[in-house]
């Protein structure tokens, strides 16, 4: 039988499972305030934090101020929301989308998309045709 990652008694009816964790419900309390965390939770070096401390505690965007809410990069000690991060990623010249990986221009007509794995020297050529 499962126990609770917190108070370690069994789980008998409703649990929350997080991360491979198990926890009653009511053991759900935030590390900051100590309330019973009821919905959306969080978690805090490791500990269940609410919604409110975790907006407080949270890394927040380097470039808009607010925590990331789903996709983020953490880049050179820096965070960046998804939205930020793609506003300032730079663009393929050739066919302008996003470049999400290293772009090293190798010829004057040509751009190359650098592939993530070591070893490699060239990518694939973008294929647009713009």
């Amino acid at each position: 039988m499962e126990k609770c990652s917190i108070c370690k008694l069994p789980i008998t009816a409703d649990a929350v499972v997080s991360d491979g964790k198990v926890f009653h419900p009511e053991c759900m309390k935030c590390c900051v305030c100590g309330d019973t965390i009821r919905g959306q939770y969080f978690f805090h070096q490791g500990e269940p934090i609410c919604e409110m401390h975790h907006k407080i505690y949270a890394d927040k965007c380097s470039v808009c101020g607010e925590v990331p809410s789903g996709r983020y990069y953490s880049i050179d000690e820096e965070v960046f929301c998804e939205e930020c991060h793609l506003g300032q990623s730079e663009k393929c010249p050739r066919c302008k989308e996003v470049v999400l990986e290293k772009m090293v221009k190798y010829v004057v007509t040509q751009y190359y998309r650098k592939q993530p794995f070591p070893g490699s020297s060239v990518g694939s050529v973008c294929a647009s045709k713009n």
